[in-house]
């Protein structure tokens, strides 16, 4: 692809990225939807790092979605603080101190993809939260966050214009865990009403 549909298509990806979260704070400010607190605080820090080592793996505007996400995760985590799920029990701490260590051991080692790869590990930890949380209680997350979310990292995989690896495993980790959970929302709204 030329540069500029890799250009229109990052923008377009880190457009819909900052899209995404405006029903989902929208819904949290109605109290219809309750932010898992830990997962937001590690999607933050792990978003920031994201994008560091996006950069420095030579990522150019595929990195619009992840700027984008880190922009809204800001939001969200300030805002679970009053409006959340969940009251940083053990295994919320628990996911906070792996995170943590987890972002200590990507900075460390210097090597971008590790970084990725590592941050994608953590951010397992805090997705899992938010599963569980949907598992339970299906009704207090946003369909059609996760589902714009997924779009983004579709067009900020299809941005990268290449097949580099340390290019493209965080947008499509992105793709694939929204997909995810959307699946698991729309699965458990039909079997528990």
């Amino acid at each position: 692809m030329n540069e500029a549909v890799l250009t229109g298509l990052g923008l377009l990806s880190g457009l819909l990225m900052a899209v995404c979260g405006v029903p989902y704070i929208r819904d949290i400010l109605r109290h219809k939807t309750k932010p898992e607190r830990a997962t937001w605080w590690v999607w933050l820090g792990l978003g920031i790092m994201a994008t560091i080592a996006q950069f420095q793996a030579g990522a150019t505007w595929s990195v619009a979605m992840t700027i984008a996400s880190v922009m809204g995760c800001g939001t969200i985590a300030s805002l679970s603080l009053r409006y959340g799920y969940g009251a940083f029990k053990l295994r919320d701490t628990a996911a906070l101190f792996v995170a943590a260590a987890g972002m200590a051991v990507s900075y460390m080692l210097h090597s971008p993809l590790v970084a990725l790869l590592i941050i994608i590990g953590v951010d397992l930890i805090g997705y899992s939260l938010t599963i569980a949380k949907t598992w339970h209680a299906p009704e207090t997350e946003t369909l059609s966050t996760w589902f714009l979310g997924s779009v983004a990292g579709l067009l900020g995989f299809l941005a990268v214009g290449s097949l580099s690896f340390a290019q493209i495993v965080y947008p499509l980790y992105i793709l694939i865990a929204n997909l995810f959970l959307v699946f698991i929302i729309i699965y458990r709204r039909r079997v528990t009403q």
